[in-house]
């Protein structure tokens, strides 16, 4: 249990866009983790060809799906800021949806999965969709194990206080927030 398959990672595509992805493998141990560390490596592989989150988790899927034998699958999310544009292109296989504050009006918008998780289905499309930015606007990406974090007495942290953190916190430094939400969830 003290090794998994949880995944991030960044891509300065060029001067303009920068893409992130996050990702979570089912179950814990070893073979989580090798099977995430396969995903990383054949997504760097793809991207010195493709950038376009469609077709990035598509060509994932389609090597991942011959191989894994459906008893586990990838959870993740691709996303790629435009910031000349200030649009972010995404596409999402089943991960937990990333929360985008908009301190502008205080509003919270949960980026829906655009398609099923890795691994489990070849042929799957993955659409992409499209957000754009506003000054101020903050992203926030995480695994399943925040919201589902349970304190002695069995309570998980859930999504309602990681919202409400989310608004007391959004506009901090990024860096003093994501330590701020460990303590927090600790």
């Amino acid at each position: 249990d003290d090794t998994g398959g949880d995944y991030y990672d960044y891509y300065k595509i060029d001067d303009d866009r920068i893409a992130v992805v996050i990702g979570d493998v089912t179950g814990h141990g070893v073979g989580s983790a090798l099977l995430m560390a396969t995903a990383r490596s054949a997504l760097h592989a793809l991207w010195m060809k493709e950038q376009d989150p469609k077709t990035l988790l598509e060509c994932l899927n389609g090597l991942l799906a011959a191989d894994m034998g459906g008893d586990r699958f990838i959870t993740l999310f691709l996303g790629v800021f435009d910031m000349s544009r200030n649009v972010l292109t995404y596409s999402s296989a089943g991960h937990d949806s990333p929360l985008l504050y908009r301190p502008s009006d205080d509003s919270i918008l949960e980026l829906e999965s655009t398609g099923i998780p890795l691994g489990m289905v070849e042929g799957v499309e993955f659409p992409n969709r499209q957000v754009f930015l506003r000054p101020g606007d903050g992203l926030y990406m995480m695994t399943d194990g925040v919201w589902e974090a349970m304190n002695p007495k069995n309570e998980t942290y859930g999504r309602e206080r990681l919202f409400s953190f989310i608004r007391a916190h959004g506009d901090h430094d990024p860096k003093e927030t994501c330590e701020a939400l460990v303590r927090d969830v600790e």
